[in-house]
């Protein structure tokens, strides 16, 4: 069975704490208000100091110097990048010369017949192999020719350069008859 439903009433709302709510917002509402006024009062007083500054020193000069040097840099860099200046490019080296490799050769020939004499001098037999005689230098071909007697050359084509031990009459040959000796491609020393 069920009961018979009774109509209730509706409980009485506090109004203390409708009003306390109210009152919160209603202070905060002030609050923000304040804060607002407070900013717009201090804009107002910096904007009449620059009215006042500005009406004291006449119209703000500006300095000439700063406008110049950017001008001046503006038009350097249009000169830059419009002018192609010379200074700017870049130029390669120079080929090297026929005399450049043959020099080179010749030096590399030298101290190659620098160490096989060095070894010479104190085995009394020229190598076998150029590397009994220490590093061989990169480039030139040693052959054996007897028991103290070699050849050594180095360089390709026009620039081939040769030096032969048996045709020079010395001892110990100085650096400087090895560079004279080092025959260049026309068969005379170079």
């Amino acid at each position: 069975m069920s009961r018979p439903q009774r109509d209730r009433e509706p409980e009485p709302v506090d109004l203390r704490l409708v009003d306390h709510e109210a009152e919160r917002q209603a202070a905060a509402k002030r609050e923000a208000e304040q804060a607002v006024a407070a900013v717009m009062q201090r804009e107002e007083v910096k904007a009449r100091l620059r009215t006042d500054r500005e009406a004291r020193l006449g119209r703000v000069k500006r300095d000439p110097r700063k406008a110049l040097a950017l001008l001046a840099l503006s038009v350097f860099n249009l000169y830059v990048w419009l002018g192609d200046p010379e200074w700017l490019r870049f130029t390669p080296p120079p080929a090297p010369t026929y005399d450049y490799y043959v020099k080179g050769w010749q030096m590399a020939v030298a101290m190659q017949a620098d160490r096989i004499e060095t070894y010479r001098a104190t085995k009394g037999v020229a190598p076998a192999d150029p590397r009994e005689a220490g590093q061989p230098v990169r480039g030139v071909t040693y052959t054996r020719r007897g028991a103290a007697a070699y050849t050594l050359a180095a360089g390709e084509g026009r620039a081939r350069v040769t030096y032969d031990s048996s045709a020079d009459s010395t001892a110990r040959p100085t650096l400087r008859r090895l560079l004279t000796q080092a025959v260049g491609p026309t068969g005379r020393a170079r």
